[in-house]
Parts: structure tokens; C-alpha cells; sequence
């Protein structure tokens, strides 16, 4: 490997570990533990271009990080059945720079794992 590809390679580590040292804390525990959900926009129907079927949606919000998430149903032969989902993030949610191959949840696991010991070394520090 080439001196500068390392630099490069070394510079966007540095760069998405100074990312995630930014994150909140309620953003860190959403991209691990998953989002709490709340119901934004209950279940609705909308408009439709096909002449028998309708698009019925339903809107939820993230009690802690305030990710929306957009649902879209249609009627099938056994019930509701989703056809998409979207999801509109807050500024600065998203975590830029993960290397390829490496999954973002893994990242976000070391970074909290991370805090867990300043805690933790911070509590000993009080009680040295």
C-alpha cells in the first residue's frame, strides 16, 4: 500500500472518529438499539392513481432523535400490506465516512462502548 493511500485511509478514520465523539447520546443509543417510535400521522388514506386500490400512510416520529418515518400500505388479499418506507434523518444524523464492508451499527457499538468507559473511569476518578 502506498505511503498516501495510508494517509488518506488513516485521515478518515481520524475524520469519523471525531464524527462520532459529536454524535449525541440519544443518537448514539437510536443507530444501536434502534428508534423508540411514536405515532406522528396515524394510519390515513390518500390519494390514489390506480382506479381500485388506495395508498393508505402512516407517519411515526423517534421519541429520542426525531428521525420521521414515512409508511406506505396498500389493501391486499390478506390485510394491509407495506409497499415502502422512508425515512427523513435530523441535520448531521448520519454518519459520513464508514468504510466499505464495515457495517455503521458496529461503529456507533465502539463508540459507546467507548463512552461507557469515560463513565466509568470518571466515576472512579470522583471516588479516588
Amino acid at each position: 500500500m502506498s505511503k498516501r493511500k495510508y494517509q488518506t485511509d488513516e485521515k478518515a478514520a481520524t475524520d469519523l472518529a471525531h464524527a462520532l465523539m459529536e454524535l449525541p447520546e440519544e443518537w448514539v443509543i437510536c443507530r444501536d438499539m434502534r428508534h423508540a417510535w411514536n405515532v406522528l400521522n396515524d394510519f390515513h388514506v390518500t390519494k390514489s392513481d390506480k382506479r381500485y386500490s388506495q395508498e393508505i400512510r402512516r407517519e411515526l416520529v423517534c421519541m429520542r432523535c426525531a428521525t420521521v418515518r414515512n409508511e406506505t400500505y396498500h389493501h391486499g388479499r390478506f390485510g394491509l400490506e407495506k409497499v415502502s418506507q422512508n425515512y427523513g434523518y435530523p441535520e448531521h444524523y448520519q454518519i459520513k465516512g464508514v468504510p466499505r464492508g464495515v457495517k455503521p451499527q458496529s461503529i456507533v457499538q465502539e463508540e459507546q462502548y467507548r463512552r461507557a468507559m469515560e463513565r466509568i473511569a470518571g466515576k472512579a476518578k470522583k471516588g479516588a
